[in-house]
């Protein structure tokens, strides 16, 4: 199995790059603002302090995760969480709270929470975070959350990596990581598979159509557990969940969801938003 500091090596390497891209773009803003004398004065400013400042968390976080990786040989834990949700709807939706963060919710069509990953770290930033919404540069960001159910256990710490390409990880109570994602893609059919991967290897597989949004969600037995739909809005919930960017979730199985199986729906979320 592929180790976690690899993984991690990679990812800081990817940061780095959109850091250094981020950066590069926001100085040929500032060049055509104030060298050229620019007519769309606000569009330019606008773009330049948001690319700055996702540059530079980009660098900052690219950084970071390379001298973690140094550290230590990082090796996927077993996963020994055992919390469950007991029952579910038979459709829900995962959601982004607030656009300005990665806050997402898992909701029934009444706004019932069952489970929540909130953002750890909101950065000395926000009104960073309201532009790269408004500019539609905010999925390149990396950021840590804390999942939790609806009683507010911690299940576990939920790591989604910035730059161009996209891989999420799942630590534990302890900071030990039990899992990480890893994606391919059929050249035939086109069709795409997450895969959630623990030390039991493919725990959880989603496979779809990315252009439509719409992956099937199955255990390593390819026993189906969720249909995934991105941007579908349920039409008896729809006031409450079109301003709400998400997916809807249509469940196959419904007693005792798996908390990783939780995690791995908001993983997929950061993905698809």
């Amino acid at each position: 199995m592929t180790s976690v500091e690899e993984l991690i090596k990679k990812d800081a390497k990817r940061q780095l790059l959109a850091g250094t891209v981020l950066s590069i773009l926001a100085v040929l803003f500032l060049v055509e603002l104030f060298w050229y004398r620019s007519v769309s004065i606000a569009f330019m400013g606008l773009y330049s302090f948001a690319f700055t400042l996702g540059g530079i968390g980009l660098l900052r976080t690219g950084f970071v995760d390379w001298k973690k990786a140094k550290k230590t040989d990082m090796h996927v834990k077993a996963d020994e969480t055992s919390l469950t949700i007991e029952r579910v709807l038979g459709r829900m939706y995962v959601g982004q709270k607030t656009l300005d963060s990665a806050h997402a919710v898992l909701v029934d069509m009444d706004g019932a929470v069952y489970a929540e990953a909130e953002e750890r770290k909101l950065g000395k930033y926000p009104l960073w975070r309201k532009l790269s919404v408004l500019l539609s540069v905010s999925d390149i960001r990396s950021f840590e959350c804390e999942v939790t159910d609806r009683e507010g256990n911690l299940l576990y710490t939920m790591e989604k990596k910035g730059g161009f390409a996209w891989r999420g990880y799942v630590q534990n109570h302890a900071g030990e990581y039990v899992a990480y994602t890893k994606e391919t893609k059929d050249r035939e059919s086109g069709k795409r598979t997450i895969v959630y991967v623990g030390t039991d290897n493919k725990r959880w597989t989603a496979e779809g159509d990315a252009f439509i949004g719409h992956f099937l969600v199955k255990d390593q037995a390819g026993k189906e557990w969720a249909m995934i739909k991105r941007g579908a809005i349920p039409s008896e919930a729809a006031d409450r969940f079109e301003k709400m960017p998400g997916c809807l979730i249509e469940w196959k199985e419904r007693g005792k969801i798996p908390a990783s199986l939780i995690a791995f729906l908001f993983l997929m979320n950061t993905r698809e938003r």
